[in-house]
């Protein structure tokens, strides 16, 4: 698994569709993931939940979890203090914020089959993005 700047990589069973990678497996033990190496200061992805309902995908940067410092408007944190989002549909979710513009790698680790990653979007401090 390698990833160059604005490149990602998978581990786990993911099938390429035309808009994007879905889990193929179930991914109890959280060992299937989509990486994405960046620069930016603010990540938002295009994610999708599983047919079979509401589905969390796990957020790590840099291999740990985010923080009240980084983390997007979209973030929650569970009783370990892991980083997630919950996706009820498909969306743009805001997922890191970070003070400066510089490189990152985001994991984004699906809890359940049938979960999907669309795309990313990337900004800089000038452009940071407010979703509603």
């Amino acid at each position: 698994m390698e990833a160059r700047d604005s490149e990602i990589a998978t581990m786990g069973r993911w099938n390429i569709e035309q808009d994007g990678l879905r889990l193929e497996s179930e991914n109890k033990t959280q060992t299937s993931f989509v990486r994405v190496v960046y620069h930016a200061a603010q990540l938002l992805a295009v994610l999708a939940p599983s047919e079979l309902g509401r589905t969390k995908f796990f957020v790590k940067q840099d291999d740990l979890w985010l923080h009240e410092g980084n983390k997007g408007k979209d973030i929650q944190f569970d009783e370990d203090g892991r980083s997630f989002v919950v996706l009820d549909t498909a969306r743009l979710y805001d997922l890191t914020r970070d003070s400066i513009f510089t490189a990152h790698e985001l994991y984004l680790i699906p809890d359940r089959k049938g979960a999907a990653v669309h795309g990313f979007s990337f900004s800089d401090n000038c452009v940071v993005t407010t979703l509603p």
